[in-house]
């Protein structure tokens, strides 16, 4: 947009006016915030001719403000920060570059102008920057109350602008927050290892908070030394895996007082600075650090660090603190989840043991071949593998197979030992077996997604199994391939009433039988799964 030069006493154009306004009203992210304010300076030039300008913005809270645009003998101001004294909520407020007035400041620049304004930007009741004009030495050179107005008006657009710019650039920020903690949820939930959810943690938190290195130092129990869990951007060995006092240089306030603590420098000579090993060492001009509480107990510290001075600002802050809340929160649900899965292993493991057990005990009391149990269990497992079935489901599988006659238990022990082949009416009491299995299993919850083998396993391919005469697919998967197994290692093992048959007549028959008996595709798996283990 070609801007128009302004004539001597006339109105500002309306036109003009009117796409500035729209243009800041567009002003929705901070590169197009440079261009706009650019335009507004050579609108103002054009309807208020100045010889300096200047542009204040207080982005950074109520102790500082930034030059967004300076021109003219002011020039050499661009991009400088200012410290106040107070906030500056309306015009002449107190204020210091460099701990010299602004006023001062003004003034002592090569060119000084004699006249100068002071326009402030609000929002609303509140000051969000300033503009400041200035024009020669003369006194018949002063602003016209024409020219006032208009600058009045560009100045209100401006701070109507920048104040939007604030509101998205916060909304943005705070969209980028919740997407980083959904991030380290998701690293908490997927992963019980501490040591990948840290290092997640630490990467989102460098990110959030534009720091160069991060680091957490946990807490031991007894609660009084550090050691580093995790560490991010360090160019040396500055941070090693050592114990550290929790009362030693910069984790004292931190750790002991239970608070956001912070050390910052302005200039690479500062003695307190130098007096810093890993803030020397590291280049580092801050340090922020904020305690890892937990059920009201102090975890462990979260630590960032910046290689350039930072301008203040609080918001920053109050996310460092938010984000060692999730540290912490992070820290203990591992830690919880960890000690859980430790106990859920150790109580696995003491069922297991325990169905061993009972699989033991019911080869013995069926005395069936010793070891029937844990060999059908495994041979079914390896089988269940081979044809893709989820690691879940082979743990169900092979509690099943070894819990597959428990329901025998049920059985008299004049029809379960007998010498001779059982009679129909003796045969139609050892079918109940099966459903013996379910009223002992069905009641113990953890047992229940293995009890499709003990309760389905004499079922039969062609429907003429029982008890419930299943067939086809209409069979558990489990129970077909377990069915398949049980029958290669009872046809090897020696009967009262049989001799065991020889592996080369158990394979004959298992071929003979599929498609009736067995499962076809269950009988060629597990042929692969014997000549593939050389069995």
């Amino acid at each position: 947009m070609r801007l128009i030069r302004r004539r001597q006493n006339a109105a500002p154009p309306s036109d003009v006016l009117e796409n500035l306004s729209i243009l800041l009203a567009e002003c929705r992210t901070s590169a197009a915030k440079g261009p706009i304010i650019a335009r507004s300076m050579d609108l103002i030039q054009d309807l208020a001719p100045s010889d300096s300008l200047l542009l204040l913005g207080y982005p950074f809270g109520k102790d500082a403000a930034q030059v967004l645009h300076s021109l003219g003998s002011w020039s050499s101001l661009g991009g400088a920060q200012i410290e106040f004294f107070r906030r500056p909520e309306s015009a002449g407020a107190e204020c210091r570059v460099h701990g010299i007035p602004v006023a001062e400041v003004l003034r002592r620049v090569e060119v000084a102008p004699h006249h100068l304004r002071e326009f402030p930007l609000c929002a609303g009741k509140r000051a969000v920057g300033a503009l400041w004009i200035g024009r020669g030495r003369e006194p018949q050179e002063d602003y016209s109350p024409e020219e006032v107005r208009i600058c009045g008006i560009i100045a209100d657009i401006l701070g109507l602008a920048l104040s939007q710019l604030g509101i998205h650039n916060r909304l943005e920020r705070q969209y980028a927050q919740l997407a980083s903690f959904r991030t380290v949820e998701r690293a908490i939930a997927s992963s019980m290892d501490l040591n990948v959810t840290l290092n997640v943690f630490l990467d989102q938190t460098m990110t959030q908070l534009e720091a160069d290195a991060a680091a957490i130092l946990l807490l031991d129990p007894p609660g009084r030394d550090l050691t580093l869990a995790a560490a991010r951007g360090f160019r040396k060995e500055n941070r090693p895996h050592s114990r550290i006092r929790l009362d030693h240089a910069l984790a004292l306030q931190a750790g002991l007082e239970r608070k956001t603590a912070s050390l910052e420098f302005s200039r690479p000579d500062d003695p307190a600075r130098l007096a810093q090993p890993l803030m020397r060492d590291e280049d580092f001009y801050s340090w922020h650090a904020a305690p890892l509480i937990a059920h009201g107990q102090v975890r462990g510290i979260l630590e960032v660090f910046r290689r350039s001075p930072a301008a203040p600002d609080p918001d920053r802050q109050e996310l460092l603190e938010l984000l060692a809340v999730q540290g912490a929160i992070a820290i203990n649900s591992t830690e919880s989840l960890g000690a859980l899965q430790r106990i859920r292993s150790v109580l696995d493991l003491t069922c297991d043991s325990a169905i061993e057990g009972w699989s033991r005990a019911v080869d013995l009391h069926a005395r069936d071949a010793e070891g029937h149990g844990k060999r059908v269990a495994e041979l079914s497992a390896r089988t269940a593998e081979h044809m893709g079935i989820p690691p879940d489901q082979i743990l169900a599988i092979r509690r099943g197979a070894l819990l597959h006659d428990i329901g025998k238990i049920g059985i008299p022990d004049r029809i379960l030992w007998k010498p001779e082949p059982l009679t129909e009416e003796e045969w139609s009491v050892m079918r109940l077996h099966p459903k013996y299995a379910e009223h002992l299993l069905e009641p113990i919850e953890f047992l229940r997604p293995a009890l499709d083998i003990p309760k389905y396993h004499h079922e039969r391919w062609d429907g003429s199994g029982y008890p419930y005469g299943l067939a086809g697919t209409g069979i558990p998967l489990a129970a077909r391939i377990f069915s398949v197994i049980d029958v290669w290692d009872s046809m090897q093992a020696r009967r009262p009433f049989r001799d065991p048959r020889s592996e080369a007549e158990t394979v004959v028959y298992l071929r003979q039988s599929a498609g009736r008996q067995f499962d076809p595709e269950a009988v060629g798996a597990f042929l692969e799964v014997l000549k593939e283990n050389g069995l």
